[in-house]
Protein backbone atom coordinates (compact mmCIF):
# COMPACT_ATOMS: atom_id res chain seq x y z
CA UNK A 1 0.00 0.00 0.00
CA UNK A 2 1.26 3.31 -0.70
CA UNK A 3 0.40 6.53 1.40
CA UNK A 4 1.77 9.28 -1.06
CA UNK A 5 -0.25 10.67 -4.03
CA UNK A 6 -0.07 9.08 -7.15
CA UNK A 7 0.73 11.77 -9.76
CA UNK A 8 -0.95 10.52 -12.78
CA UNK A 9 -3.87 7.80 -13.50
CA UNK A 10 -5.17 7.44 -16.80
CA UNK A 11 -8.73 5.72 -16.30
CA UNK A 12 -12.01 5.49 -18.54
CA UNK A 13 -16.07 4.56 -17.88
CA UNK A 14 -17.43 1.59 -17.98
CA UNK A 15 -18.39 1.87 -21.74
CA UNK A 16 -14.94 3.19 -22.22
CA UNK A 17 -16.47 6.28 -24.82
CA UNK A 18 -14.81 8.74 -21.86
CA UNK A 19 -11.30 8.69 -20.93
CA UNK A 20 -9.76 10.53 -17.83
CA UNK A 21 -6.26 11.74 -16.76
CA UNK A 22 -6.53 12.70 -13.12
CA UNK A 23 -3.44 14.61 -11.43
CA UNK A 24 -2.36 14.09 -7.63
CA UNK A 25 -4.80 11.57 -6.51
CA UNK A 26 -5.11 11.17 -3.35
CA UNK A 27 -5.28 7.38 -2.87
CA UNK A 28 -6.20 7.77 0.96
CA UNK A 29 -10.09 7.87 0.30
CA UNK A 30 -13.46 9.24 2.34
CA UNK A 31 -16.95 7.76 1.40
CA UNK A 32 -19.77 9.70 2.43
CA UNK A 33 -23.11 8.82 3.69
CA UNK A 34 -25.23 11.89 3.26
CA UNK A 35 -28.62 12.23 2.11
CA UNK A 36 -27.64 13.65 -1.66
CA UNK A 37 -24.98 10.91 -2.11
CA UNK A 38 -27.70 8.15 -1.18
CA UNK A 39 -30.07 9.52 -3.55
CA UNK A 40 -28.08 10.36 -6.24
CA UNK A 41 -25.81 7.00 -6.04
CA UNK A 42 -28.19 4.49 -4.57
CA UNK A 43 -25.64 4.07 -1.43
CA UNK A 44 -22.57 6.07 -0.35
CA UNK A 45 -19.87 8.19 -2.29
CA UNK A 46 -16.62 6.37 -2.37
CA UNK A 47 -14.70 9.51 -3.90
CA UNK A 48 -10.86 10.36 -3.86
CA UNK A 49 -9.47 13.55 -3.86
CA UNK A 50 -7.37 15.13 -6.90
CA UNK A 51 -5.99 17.98 -7.78
CA UNK A 52 -7.22 18.03 -11.51
CA UNK A 53 -8.87 15.85 -14.29
CA UNK A 54 -8.47 16.37 -17.83
CA UNK A 55 -10.70 15.19 -20.13
CA UNK A 56 -8.53 13.28 -23.01
CA UNK A 57 -11.59 11.61 -25.28
CA UNK A 58 -15.29 11.84 -24.99
CA UNK A 59 -16.05 14.72 -24.05
CA UNK A 60 -19.37 14.96 -25.85
CA UNK A 61 -20.73 12.05 -23.85
CA UNK A 62 -19.70 14.14 -20.25
CA UNK A 63 -23.07 15.11 -18.73
CA UNK A 64 -23.28 17.32 -15.61
CA UNK A 65 -25.86 18.11 -12.90
CA UNK A 66 -25.32 20.84 -10.05
CA UNK A 67 -26.62 18.99 -6.89
CA UNK A 68 -26.92 20.76 -3.50
CA UNK A 69 -24.13 18.18 -1.31
CA UNK A 70 -24.62 17.92 2.67
CA UNK A 71 -27.50 17.87 4.88
CA UNK A 72 -30.80 20.25 4.47
CA UNK A 73 -32.02 19.54 7.88
CA UNK A 74 -29.42 20.45 9.68
CA UNK A 75 -29.73 24.35 9.81
CA UNK A 76 -26.51 24.76 11.76
CA UNK A 77 -24.38 23.68 9.34
CA UNK A 78 -22.33 26.21 6.99
CA UNK A 79 -21.98 23.50 4.15
CA UNK A 80 -25.89 23.67 4.16
CA UNK A 81 -26.61 24.52 0.09
CA UNK A 82 -22.40 23.39 -0.35
CA UNK A 83 -22.71 23.27 -4.59
CA UNK A 84 -20.84 20.32 -6.74
CA UNK A 85 -20.99 19.50 -10.05
CA UNK A 86 -21.15 15.75 -10.61
CA UNK A 87 -20.11 14.38 -13.73
CA UNK A 88 -21.41 11.41 -15.32
CA UNK A 89 -21.11 9.13 -18.68
CA UNK A 90 -24.21 9.82 -20.71
CA UNK A 91 -24.22 6.87 -22.57
CA UNK A 92 -23.25 3.77 -19.88
CA UNK A 93 -24.15 6.00 -16.43
CA UNK A 94 -20.51 5.88 -14.78
CA UNK A 95 -20.15 8.22 -12.06
CA UNK A 96 -17.31 9.97 -12.68
CA UNK A 97 -16.12 12.69 -10.00
CA UNK A 98 -17.48 15.73 -9.08
CA UNK A 99 -16.00 19.76 -8.39
CA UNK A 100 -16.33 21.82 -6.32
CA UNK A 101 -17.79 25.40 -7.12
CA UNK A 102 -15.23 27.14 -4.55
CA UNK A 103 -12.23 25.21 -3.29
CA UNK A 104 -9.41 26.52 -1.22
CA UNK A 105 -7.99 23.32 -1.39
CA UNK A 106 -5.39 22.30 -3.65
CA UNK A 107 -7.99 19.56 -4.07
CA UNK A 108 -10.67 20.81 -6.55
CA UNK A 109 -12.30 17.19 -7.77
CA UNK A 110 -13.32 14.07 -6.12
CA UNK A 111 -13.29 11.07 -8.33
CA UNK A 112 -15.57 8.00 -8.26
CA UNK A 113 -13.00 4.99 -6.63
CA UNK A 114 -15.35 3.21 -8.78
CA UNK A 115 -12.88 4.12 -12.05
CA UNK A 116 -9.98 3.89 -9.99
CA UNK A 117 -10.19 0.06 -8.41
CA UNK A 118 -8.59 -2.29 -11.20
CA UNK A 119 -5.75 0.41 -12.04
CA UNK A 120 -4.52 1.31 -8.28
CA UNK A 121 -6.25 -0.62 -6.20
CA UNK A 122 -3.66 -2.05 -3.65
CA UNK A 123 -3.17 1.78 -3.42
CA UNK A 124 -6.52 3.07 -2.28
CA UNK A 125 -7.39 2.71 1.85
CA UNK A 126 -10.49 3.64 2.74
CA UNK A 127 -9.48 6.19 5.54
CA UNK A 128 -13.01 8.33 6.77
CA UNK A 129 -16.56 8.07 6.65
CA UNK A 130 -18.80 11.51 6.39
CA UNK A 131 -21.90 12.38 7.61
CA UNK A 132 -21.56 8.76 9.31
CA UNK A 133 -23.86 9.61 12.07
CA UNK A 134 -26.92 9.77 8.90
CA UNK A 135 -25.82 6.38 7.04
CA UNK A 136 -28.52 3.55 6.78
CA UNK A 137 -27.94 0.70 9.36
CA UNK A 138 -28.01 -2.01 6.52
CA UNK A 139 -24.54 -1.83 6.00
CA UNK A 140 -21.08 -1.22 7.49
CA UNK A 141 -17.44 -0.90 7.02
CA UNK A 142 -14.26 -1.68 8.81
CA UNK A 143 -12.62 0.68 11.15
CA UNK A 144 -12.15 4.29 9.64
CA UNK A 145 -12.39 7.67 10.97
CA UNK A 146 -15.99 8.61 11.17
CA UNK A 147 -16.98 12.34 10.95
CA UNK A 148 -20.64 13.03 11.67
CA UNK A 149 -22.64 15.56 10.36
CA UNK A 150 -22.03 18.36 13.01
CA UNK A 151 -18.17 17.04 12.69
CA UNK A 152 -18.29 18.12 9.12
CA UNK A 153 -19.88 21.40 9.87
CA UNK A 154 -17.31 22.15 12.32
CA UNK A 155 -14.78 21.25 10.18
CA UNK A 156 -15.57 23.32 7.31
CA UNK A 157 -15.47 26.73 9.58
Amino acid sequence: MCNERISEVITSCHCKKITLKIFNLNPRFTVCHCSTCQLIHNGPWYGADCSDIKIIDGKEFVKASSQKHGEKENKSCNIQGFLVEWHFCAECGSRLYYSFDESESKDKYNVSTGLLHQICEDDLIMEAESFFDKKPSYYSFHETKKFAAGDICKKQS
